[in-house]
């Protein structure tokens, strides 16, 4: 449990929290001036059926604060009603901090004269005053500051009060004394409150946020089951259209193996998509991974010489590499998959002999790395979309190839789990940049 004593709950749970407690504070405004205004409005009405001010001489102030409390709890009592809602002058939060804040005031005030009274008697006691600060401490949340200006204001009316007391120095002394140790005790008593409801109210507000995102995941899974199924649904359907129409026409050799193509064909199309969930999924549940210091330069020359052997001449691939070695650490694996993914892409989107270029260089503590084509870019519609699961932007390649829509996924993943970002810039029949931001060391 964290305590606030000296402090209040983080700025950006402020608001929150605020409107967790206000209500808690105007109902328990509303049920203690409507108790409080009860009593005090009986014993008025008892003392002016039996006039029992006149048995003692402190009974004219008792029956004078009762009639204040009466009337002012019937005030209050009434105001806690308000549509505070509808009210556009003032915060509805903070009219009723105000509210409860002067009730409280109000009612520590008046147990506090009634104690004055009490101290010009032999039974001097400062029971009620105690009774007064216990009650404002366990029934109100009120913020830090607020709670310095209550005790100082309270502290105030005491010195103000002991002054039209005829009391010597040696008791005015403990007096102020045992008043500076109930307000300590006040203190201490009202942050505990509050410190009670503020870790109730954040553990709540973490079981909220967990079970959005156990939504969030449910539906996310939901919706990657429904894609799924569609996606695998397409290939399987075309499979079995095939081979129905092989056992049941006599074709040519040369037609039949055309149609044993499309069949090793729409079966490469679903398994590279169950390859891709199952890799996505791994790096989701894989987010430790064994890292090393990395010779960028040497890294990258390994996949440009790879890709340049794959696309024949067909691409043109350039790396620009900085003059200084460059070093961050990696997972050679998980970041290869990112750069694959990345010029695959530029390899599908890009027209034969195209410029396919991958710049490196440092600025401060980073790594800026660009893989850039002049190919047929990404519309402006579809860039919100591009990191997504089975993303609305997938597209087939220019040759026909096909997209499972997990590729930019999984490339964004594994660049955030190397502590790094990716952003694209693009425009349609403008080609394509992808920028990616990693640590260096």
């Amino acid at each position: 449990m964290k305590f606030y004593f000296f402090s209040t709950v983080p700025v950006s749970s402020v608001p929150a929290f605020k409107a967790y407690y206000s209500p808690q504070n105007l109902k328990a405004t509303r049920i203690s001036a409507g108790i409080v205004g009860s009593i005090s409005t009986i014993l008025v009405a008892l003392n002016l059926l039996f006039g029992y001010e006149s048995l003692d001489a402190n009974n004219p102030f008792y029956a004078q604060v009762n009639l204040l409390l009466a009337v002012i709890c019937g005030f209050i009592f009434a105001g806690s009603f308000l549509p505070f809602q509808k009210l556009t002058f003032i915060n509805p939060k903070n009219h009723i901090q105000l509210l409860s804040f002067a009730f409280s005031f109000f009612y520590t005030l008046s147990c506090l004269a009634v104690t004055l009274v009490q101290l010009e008697s032999p039974k001097s006691s400062l029971t009620l005053y105690l009774l007064g600060l216990t009650a404002v401490a366990v029934l109100w949340n009120f913020e830090f500051r607020q709670h310095l200006l209550f005790i100082f204001l309270i502290e105030a009316a005491f010195i103000l009060g002991m002054q039209t007391l005829q009391l010597g120095p040696n008791d005015q002394i403990q007096n102020y004394i045992l008043s500076v140790f109930l307000l300590s005790f006040f203190y201490v008593a009202a942050r505990l409150f509050y410190s009670f409801r503020a870790n109730h109210f954040m553990q709540l507000q973490e079981i909220e946020k967990k079970n959005a995102e156990i939504q969030d995941i449910s539906q996310a899974k939901s919706d990657i089951l429904g894609v799924v199924a569609h996606d695998l649904l397409s290939p399987f359907a075309s499979i079995e259209a095939l081979i129905n129409l092989l056992r049941k026409q006599k074709l040519p050799p040369e037609k039949q193996e055309q149609y044993f193509e499309l069949v090793l064909s729409q079966c490469r199309t679903s398994r590279s998509l169950i390859n891709d969930l199952l890799e996505s999924a791994r790096y989701e549940n894989e987010t430790s991974f064994l890292t090393e210091k990395t010779d960028i330069n040497a890294f990258l020359e390994e996949i440009c010489t790879k890709w340049k052997t794959q696309v024949k001449d067909l691409r043109e691939i350039n790396f620009i590499k900085p003059h200084a070695p460059l070093y961050a650490n990696l997972n050679k694996e998980r970041f290869s998959r990112v750069l694959d993914n990345l010029l695959a892409n530029a390899v599908k989107f890009t027209f034969e002999n195209g410029q396919i270029t991958i710049n490196l260089a440092r600025k401060n503590k980073e790594l800026l790395l660009y893989i850039s084509d002049d190919g047929i870019g990404i519309p402006q519609n579809l860039h919100p979309y591009l990191f997504q699961r089975f993303s609305q932007a997938r597209r087939k390649g220019l040759q026909g190839e096909d997209s499972t829509g997990l590729g930019l996924s999984i490339t964004q993943q594994l660049v955030s789990q190397h502590g790094g970002s990716i952003k694209v810039e693009s425009a349609e029949n403008a080609g394509t940049t992808f920028a990616i931001t990693l640590p260096a060391i």
